[in-house]
């Protein structure tokens, strides 16, 4: 470290002026545009344009995938002639898939002829367009298994009634892997077989990344719901039939929703007697390009922002900038992870911190907006 830059920084520490960078540290910079990011519990993966998947941070349990077990501070190449990555796992450019973890700290491959990892880094869709997860293999490590076949996307959504939400060719929402208690209250009977799938709805055109409740889009750009949703304290508010939210709609995220047009607004849930659920949309940003977390969302001008108080049930809801020129974002469980259009990759962290946003070793704040510089 440049001996002048130490000093200056430790000067600045003790008078409390550090300044705010607009996205944290500037962990990574591979020179060259292109690339994803992906932020998993505490860890932070990066795949580049040349293929090459990196990662670093929390190393327990072998999920850096580096062979240890060791945090990292700096950016490793553990895999490479990668084309898509997800939840400890990535896809090859010959169709194979592989993972990491738990056992077997290297990454290793657990299947071949794969077309896709679905939205939210799992379950995988293979060529005959069947679907599949990983479980425990008896020997360490993980194996797939058949969740069913002919489809056309699917969810795995923890807090729902089903592990699995999956699209069929003929447009209808199927629900697999029934649990063994009604997590959201979705109102199903107990004695249902776990091993068949349940009819949830028809004319269905996307199914969305929710856990508030089975919300999809149908043929119409219409955003529907079934099953139940959840009030602001996480009660469960049953519905008795697929019931419609909003007209013209493009995709919904934890309660944002963005329409065609690119308007964003916040949902709320209510009740006026404790039975009947109030849905109430909220506009509260415009110009939105997509949403890229449960409170973040990246405008048509590359501006990253977050939404504070999302629920808005004391009417509070406050819009922060987090960053300019953004590609990509990527939300971990204590940090964040930012491409950006030169190619650099910047981090913020809020809780533990293991290395998943760089050499970052200053005093935790509550406060996520806090940054301070990375200097190497």
């Amino acid at each position: 470290m440049n001996r002048t830059l130490l000093v200056v920084f430790t000067l600045m520490l003790l008078c409390g002026c550090v300044a705010q960078h607009e996205a944290g540290l500037d962990i990574f910079t591979n020179g060259t545009e292109g690339g994803k990011i992906w932020a998993s519990a505490n860890q932070s993966f990066y795949l580049d344009a040349q293929g090459n998947l990196w990662s670093w941070g929390d190393g327990a349990n072998g999920l850096l995938g580096d062979g240890t077990t060791d945090d990292r501070y700096e950016p490793k190449v553990i895999l490479t002639d990668v084309v898509d990555m997800g939840d400890r796992t990535a896809l090859k450019n010959d169709g194979s898939l592989w993972t990491w973890g738990y056992g077997r700290n290297t990454p290793y491959q657990v299947d071949e002829g794969v077309l896709r990892i679905c939205r939210g880094g799992l379950p995988f869709m293979k060529e005959d367009n069947s679907l599949w997860d990983l479980t425990w293999a008896a020997d360490g490590g993980f194996e797939p298994y058949l969740i069913c076949e002919d489809v056309v996307d699917a969810r795995k959504i923890t807090t729902s009634r089903y592990e699995y939400v999956v699209l069929k060719p003929d447009e209808s929402m199927w629900g697999y892997g029934l649990k063994e208690y009604d997590e959201s209250g979705l109102g199903f009977t107990v004695d249902e077989d776990p091993e068949l799938p349940v009819f949830l709805s028809a004319e269905v055109s996307k199914l969305c990344a929710e856990s508030h409740g089975l919300f999809y889009i149908d043929k119409g750009n219409r955003l529907m719901v079934s099953g139940s949703v959840r009030d602001y304290f996480g009660n469960p508010l049953p519905l008795s039939s697929p019931t419609l939210v909003m007209d013209n709609i493009k995709d919904i995220m934890m309660g944002l929703i963005l329409d065609l047009e690119g308007n964003l607004y916040t949902l709320t849930f209510a009740t006026e007697d404790n039975k009947t659920p109030i849905i109430t949309p909220k506009l509260i940003f415009t110009a939105v390009k997509e949403i890229t977390g449960p409170d973040t969302f990246l405008t048509t001008e590359a501006k990253l922002h977050e939404v504070i108080n999302k629920n808005d049930w004391k009417n509070s809801i406050e819009i922060r900038l987090i960053a300019e020129d953004v590609v990509q974002h990527g939300k971990g469980q204590c940090h964040d992870l930012i491409l950006k259009k030169d190619g650099s990759i910047w981090g913020r962290s809020w809780g533990i911190r293991h290395g998943q946003t760089g050499y970052n070793n200053f005093p935790r704040s509550n406060d996520p907006l806090t940054r301070y510089p990375y200097l190497p």
